[in-house]
């Protein structure tokens, strides 16, 4: 319950008694009520109408850049839309790239490699399982968007939402072109984990250690929301396994300098580049490998031999 002073119009004292955690909303109402109060008992001859006593003032959201007015939905829509992407960005590439490698290690498992291998050579393999697995992704997400363009046509707040974000042609092909080279990274990453190792469980172990690096950034997403040309989405910025989210994520939230997305894309494609060796030389010695996992210094001496 509340008591409010004798003196309140001089002191504006207003004591609350309870016996639990009082919500934000309960104080904000309160300040409202005894503000209209207030505005009620103005005298008449005031230059200023009593309304505006109890609304002294009304913030308006404009853009920067373009000056365009924002309303509450529209900036929430700015913050939360990349997050909300770059999660759905990231569920669909992981989660596919661990099923190509679950699918190796199963393959080495029932012997089926051994069946394969007598028709068709590892890198067409290779390629085949990650060219059917990128189609599945994009399937994934292609119905994903399709349901949140239903959505969206059909739903007002939820078009006031997604139209915060002035996404050009030009940001949406990078933005494809970004998940391609993530998708990439990734399949062929775990592609060589299952390659390497001889049982699933191992192989989702080493998987955790890459899956919690890439999911970083979704961790930090207060850092990109308080400072997004920080220290640390820059960092995030130009680290093969997070440039990708960390750029959508900087997107709705700052103007990213032409330098930053051309040196990201160069490192991502470098590293893809790299990763895609790798995995073919690791895929091609793991594949007949039963019971017996390819170390580091294995496979090292293997490089050197040039097997």
């Amino acid at each position: 319950y509340l008591v409010i002073a004798d003196d309140y119009v001089l002191s504006g004292r207003v004591d609350l008694y309870t016996t639990r955690n009082v919500p934000a909303v309960l104080l904000n109402s309160v300040r409202d009520l005894m503000r209209e109060q207030l505005s009620a008992r103005a005298p008449d001859t005031l230059p200023l109408p009593p309304s505006r006593l109890a609304a002294p003032a009304v913030e308006v959201l404009r853009d920067v850049n373009t000056g365009q007015e924002l309303s509450e939905t529209a900036l929430v829509g700015r913050m939360m839309l990349p997050f909300i992407f770059v999660f759905i960005y990231f569920l669909a590439s992981s989660t596919t790239a661990q099923f190509l490698m679950s699918g190796v290690v199963e393959e080495k498992e029932n012997r089926l490699m051994e069946i394969l291998a007598t028709s068709i050579r590892p890198l067409e393999l290779l390629w085949g399982k990650m060219l059917g697995l990128a189609a599945l992704s994009f399937t994934q997400i292609g119905l994903w968007l399709a349901a949140g363009l239903v959505i969206v046509m059909m739903v007002e707040d939820a078009r006031e939402f997604v139209t915060a974000i002035p996404f050009a042609a030009g940001d949406i092909l990078l933005v494809v072109v970004l998940f391609v080279i993530n998708f990439l990274l990734f399949a062929s990453m775990m592609l060589a984990i299952g390659a390497a190792v001889t049982a699933e469980a191992e192989s989702r172990q080493l998987a955790g250690i890459f899956t919690f690096i890439a999911v970083l950034p979704m961790a930090a997403v207060v850092t990109f929301f308080t400072n997004p040309d920080g220290p640390l989405p820059l960092f995030f910025t130009f680290f093969p396994f997070t440039a990708a989210t960390a750029l959508i994520l900087r997107f709705g939230l700052t103007t990213i300098p032409a330098w930053q997305i051309a040196t990201s894309l160069v490192i991502q494609i470098v590293s893809v580049v790299a990763m895609m060796w790798l995995a073919a030389k690791i895929f091609r010695l793991g594949m007949l490998m039963y019971g017996k996992r390819l170390t580091p210094r294995a496979f090292w001496n293997a490089l050197r031999e040039g097997r």
